[in-house]
């Protein structure tokens, strides 16, 4: 989806709050507790640089970053996802 686009669907959605208190919380939150004991995995698709920032990942967590897909990487990006979810994945078997 164009960045032109997104905008156009916050107002008609009636969302754009929404979507704005979230990412103010997630960015003025210095409490996020103890970290869950289970293996954690980020991918992050389209290469945003704030979701390093505003996503506490632990030290041992998988994390990808891909220049290709946004919302919908499983149809904008479907190798590079099925091949990050098995790298992910593989080793807790």
């Amino acid at each position: 989806m164009s960045d032109g686009i997104r905008p156009f669907l916050y107002w008609f959605t009636g969302s754009g709050a929404t979507a704005a208190h979230t990412l103010y919380e997630q960015a003025h939150s210095s409490d996020w507790g103890t970290p869950p004991a289970v293996p954690q995995g980020f991918a992050v698709f389209g290469a945003d640089e704030t979701v390093r920032k505003l996503v506490p990942a632990p030290p041992r967590a998988h994390w990808s970053e891909f220049g290709r897909g946004l919302h919908f990487p499983a149809m904008e990006a479907p190798a590079q996802l099925a091949a990050d979810l098995q790298a992910f994945f593989g080793p807790l078997q």
